[in-house]
């Protein structure tokens, strides 16, 4: 630490000629602690402790990221693969229904038949919908692990 001074100021001396005389005074004052108990080389020791644990913090925080873009990846791969097979399931659902309901008007097919043709297909139109929809959740979520939302 240091500390520093000035201090200026007017006398009046009565045994001279009542004249003023201008005095100032200057003053200097430094301090440094030579030994501290050791006190700097333990903060030093606890700053690259700290640094070590950020990094380590840093490398976790890397993999985890890494890991969840990985993830997030394989599933809307999947929900992808899972688009095209409920596709072709929904269009054979279509087929089915579309005979069955041809079969249906010339005779050939029961009540119960059309009407199960009819559940068969809007369970493949629901399915492939999920289907769409669990990939736009699983894009949302490869954009949200990359930092783009």
């Amino acid at each position: 630490s240091y500390r520093y001074g000035y201090a200026t100021g007017r006398q009046y001396q009565d045994w001279d000629e009542w004249r003023w005389h201008d005095s100032w005074t200057v003053g200097l004052a430094l301090t440094w602690n030579v030994f501290d108990g050791f006190g700097t080389e333990a903060a030093i020791r606890r700053a690259y402790a700290a640094k070590r644990t950020a990094e380590a913090d840093l490398f976790t925080a890397r993999q985890s990221v890494a890991s969840q873009v990985d993830q997030a990846h394989q599933t809307m791969t999947a929900a992808r693969e899972r688009i095209a097979l409920v596709g072709t399931l929904q269009q054979q659902a279509e087929e089915d229904y579309r005979l069955t309901s041809e079969k249906y008007r010339l005779g050939s097919a029961s009540v119960l038949d059309l009407l199960t043709s009819q559940v068969t297909y809007n369970q493949a139109q629901l399915t492939a919908t999920n289907a769409i929809c669990d990939y736009h959740l699983a894009e949302a979520r490869l954009r949200q692990a990359l930092g783009q939302w």
